[in-house]
């Protein structure tokens, strides 16, 4: 290992630490109106699966796409109709720690699932208002202790499933009281197990506990409008606001740390955000259901993006903390020699994992084995000719 590169590596890391009141970084977007691939009509939900690969609900293609993580097309699924495998409306999307895929259609009153290549699963859900029946559901998210909270508009309520779709419980109806709602949107779970609604007519944000028990509440009327939100791997939220065309990050109490876009067409700026997921690498996704396309902003203080279309890149490792072992994502532009390790905070090699070992272009898997270290912080370093990339990982007792 190039102990040179090796450490200036390692320093451009140290120095990259986000300050939370920083704004994330734009480094593109990718779409355009149209049905053919790549191209959207109305994107609105995005998921982020634990590899990094981005799902967008194509709302009037009646499709869902998958990207890679900088937006290159991987596959795609769908037509009009009401068969498995079809849709009317998808309207938002939902990945599991497996990395299945759970849309919740708008306008057929169901869920679907599906494997991670697009693969039918089950669906669940008809028309009405008994439990377990929808009307419009329009924001679908998973807990860490895997159950599957989706809103629904018409309903003005919160259902929660397990990931069979087998119903928990329910809680809200139509109101401006507390744990009431008027055309609730996004949602998303905490890290702790906190669900946090979008109220949109009644300009707030409300969070409960997994139960649905009513916790808070954060008045938008002076701030915005609030569509959707997401949960980063920091436990902070991200909201778009579309009033105001941007998207506000607060904390879990519902204080604002950082706001970023403005109205436009330009790079980094929004006509109409629409829904946001982040990756577990950090990495920010905001689709533009008016401009149709999507925009990717990655982490405060990060000097170049984790990948770019034909470059070299490391994305991440999951999971992360770990205990004992993991996996480490990195892409190639062509067939190339990687060398890997696991090194301490001063960088001194602890673990090799590969010497010169010959890959193809394309994406990767690295297994890494950290069993026998101690708990703390570490850097899987990752080095392909002149190139070296080090993600941070944190191993736990």
């Amino acid at each position: 290992m190039n102990r040179l590169l090796l450490a200036g590596t390692l320093a451009l890391l140290a120095c990259s630490t986000a300050q939370a009141d920083t704004p994330p970084t734009y480094y593109g977007r990718w779409g355009a109106m149209g049905s053919d691939n790549g191209q959207f009509a109305t994107p609105r939900g995005i998921g982020v699966n634990p590899w990094g690969d981005v799902y967008v609900a194509d709302y009037n293609n009646q499709r869902v796409q998958r990207f890679t993580a900088l937006g290159a097309f991987d596959t795609a699924w769908g037509s009009f109709g009401s068969d498995t495998s079809q849709f009317i409306g998808p309207w938002d999307i939902a990945i599991s720690k497996t990395g299945n895929v759970y849309v919740a259609e708008g306008a057929q009153q169901r869920v679907q699932e599906f494997t991670k290549d697009g693969v039918f699963v089950r669906v669940w859900g008809t028309g009405g208002t008994a439990i377990g029946q929808f009307s419009t559901p329009t924001g679908i998210a998973i807990g860490p202790n895997g159950g599957v909270y989706v809103t629904e508009r018409a309903n003005n309520r919160v259902q929660e499933f397990d990931l069979n779709g087998g119903f928990i419980r329910s809680w809200g109806s139509q109101g401006s009281g507390d744990g009431q709602f008027i055309v609730p949107r996004g949602i998303t779970v905490g890290n702790d197990g906190a669900v946090y609604v979008c109220d949109w007519f009644n300009d707030r944000i409300q969070k409960f506990d997994s139960t649905g028990a009513f916790l808070s509440k954060w008045d938008w009327s002076l701030i915005g409008t609030p569509n959707d939100i997401a949960t980063d791997p920091q436990g902070n939220l991200l909201v778009t606001d579309q009033a105001n065309h941007r998207v506000v990050k607060l904390d879990t109490s519902g204080n604002v740390l950082t706001t970023f876009g403005s109205s436009g067409n330009g790079p980094g700026q929004f006509d109409t955000p629409e829904n946001v997921a982040v990756s577990p690498y950090g990495f920010i996704y905001v689709s533009d259901s008016a401009l149709n396309l999507v925009s990717l902003f990655a982490p405060a203080g990060v000097s170049a993006p984790p990948n770019r279309p034909g470059g070299f890149a490391v994305l991440g490792s999951i999971p992360n903390p770990a205990r004992g072992a993991g996996k480490i994502r990195f892409e190639l532009p062509a067939a190339a020699s990687v060398t890997a390790g696991i090194y301490d905070v001063s960088g001194r090699l602890v673990r090799p994992l590969c010497e010169n070992l010959l890959q193809s272009a394309g994406t990767h898997d690295l297994s890494w084995d950290g069993r026998g270290l101690a708990a703390g912080i570490y850097h899987v370093v990752v080095q392909s000719g002149s190139f070296s990339s080090a993600k941070k990982i944190v191993v736990l007792e």
